[in-house]
């Protein structure tokens, strides 16, 4: 008989998507429980993606918010956009957070990135109770996604959302295998982090690359650990540095 999973080596990835100003970074504050992205009136706030870890039913989930899903207006919001597209791809679950009071039609832009199984968060129904967000919600419903109704500034339909994301988080981790979704994100990472351990032996072999080691060892502990949720990187950077003087 196979030994029961530890559920602290397993791993996940949520996905914060949708248009610009919809309510990602403030949905990441509230799930964090701390102001981990900045969040301004202003469309385009986050460019990069902002991961946090967090504790659900015992599993470590990373949840990531994305820049704004629009025509991208410059260079670095074309990346933001692409690398919100490649994170939704490789997410075991996407939260497509909708602005309800919006009146144009850029939640699109995140629904075409979900799938059967993913929450559609119709935010900020302190600005537009029920009808509006009609035409979201039907969407939503029939493209096999959940549907919870939000607004972060009053607390409305967060326990909601903790509740449906224990539930997702459990299913999908306590198994005896990931989903196939999964795996191939695993992969991902594994390759990724092949690719900076390589660079760090290589930047070993130089007089002074030891610095630049240690940054790709950061970075190949950090894809490691979207895999087992079990390696630290400070505990091997203070591996590393042990054995060297820097800075003298």
């Amino acid at each position: 008989m196979a030994e029961p999973q530890d559920p602290a080596r397993r791993c996940g990835f949520v996905a914060l998507i949708g248009a610009p100003n919809a309510g990602k970074s403030s949905l990441l504050n509230a799930l964090a429980g701390r102001d981990a992205a900045i969040v301004t009136p202003t469309p385009g706030t986050t460019r990069d993606i902002i991961e946090v870890a967090h504790n659900i039913a015992g599993y470590r989930v990373l949840i990531g918010d994305t820049a704004g899903l629009r025509g991208p207006k410059n260079a670095v919001e074309a990346e933001g956009v692409r690398r919100a597209q490649a994170l939704a791809g490789r997410a075991d679950l996407r939260l497509v957070v909708v602005d309800a009071a919006a009146k144009d039609e850029r939640w699109r832009e995140g629904a075409a990135l979900a799938r059967a199984g993913d929450i559609c968060v119709l935010n900020k129904r302190d600005l537009a109770p029920p009808p509006a967000g009609s035409a979201v919600a039907a969407w939503a419903a029939g493209c096999g996604l959940g549907v919870i109704d939000m607004s972060l500034i009053r607390g409305l339909g967060l326990a909601k959302l903790r509740e449906a994301l224990t539930v997702r988080v459990v299913q999908s981790l306590s198994g005896g295998e990931f989903p196939a979704a999964t795996r191939a994100r695993h992969r991902l990472d594994l390759v990724e982090a092949q690719r900076h351990l390589t660079r760090a032996a290589r930047a070993l072999t130089a007089p002074i690359g030891v610095e630049l080691a240690a940054e790709d060892v950061r970075l190949a502990a950090r894809s490691l650990a979207r895999v087992t949720g079990r390696v630290d990187p400070e505990d091997v950077l203070d591996r590393v540095f042990a054995k060297f003087c820097i800075g003298k």
